[in-house]
């Protein structure tokens, strides 16, 4: 029997001030969340109890199947879906809800895009998203995440982590500097 996964991986860039991008480069990741699961399970099951799952503002909620379940782009809020970025160091652990230190002041996210390519051998699914420097210093980012919107019981949509990573080298940003991010989700098939 064949092995099937899922896998993601991490590349990120910065743009520099005089707006010239460096190349992109790939970081190690080794985190699918919690809150992945439950989420995935709330679209498949339809009529089952997903678990509940804790979201980034510390609160626990049961998901419901929607279609605006791992919603990902279009959103600028730094609470919002997408990729995120911060500055904490704590190791990666499957129940985070949220980045150690998320970026939310001083900083502009853009509101992501996606993409999908298949072939003969994968679905490969991208996101990708901006965040801009606007505290007038310099900032260090040490990790990154995925954020996807989850729709709850009530009605509502909340956001849920659903993947953060350390990053394996820190990056700086200076003032007025960008730093591009992009998660890539393979399925094989």
């Amino acid at each position: 029997m064949s092995e099937y996964y899922v896998s993601k991986s991490l590349e990120t860039r910065v743009i520099r001030e005089d707006g010239d991008p460096d190349e992109w480069t790939e970081h190690e990741t080794d985190s699918i969340t919690q809150a992945f699961g439950a989420i995935y399970f709330a679209q498949i099951s339809q009529s089952q109890t997903p678990p509940q799952v804790t979201s980034v503002t510390g609160s626990d909620f049961q998901l419901v199947e929607t279609t605006r379940n791992f919603r990902s782009v279009n959103v600028s809020n730094p609470r919002g879906p997408g990729i995120v970025f911060g500055a904490g160091t704590d190791p990666v652990e499957y129940d985070d809800a949220d980045l150690a230190s998320r970026f939310i002041s001083g900083v502009n996210y853009s509101n992501g895009q996606a993409s999908i390519t298949q072939t003969s051998t994968a679905t490969d699914v991208e996101v990708e998203r901006t965040l801009g420097n606007t505290s007038g210093s310099d900032i260090v980012a040490r990790e990154a995440g995925h954020v996807a919107n989850g729709q709850v019981t009530g009605g509502g949509a909340e956001e849920f982590l659903i993947a953060r990573d350390v990053l394996d080298e820190e990056i700086r940003l200076g003032p007025t500097e960008s730093l591009q991010g992009r998660y890539t989700w393979s399925f094989p098939v």
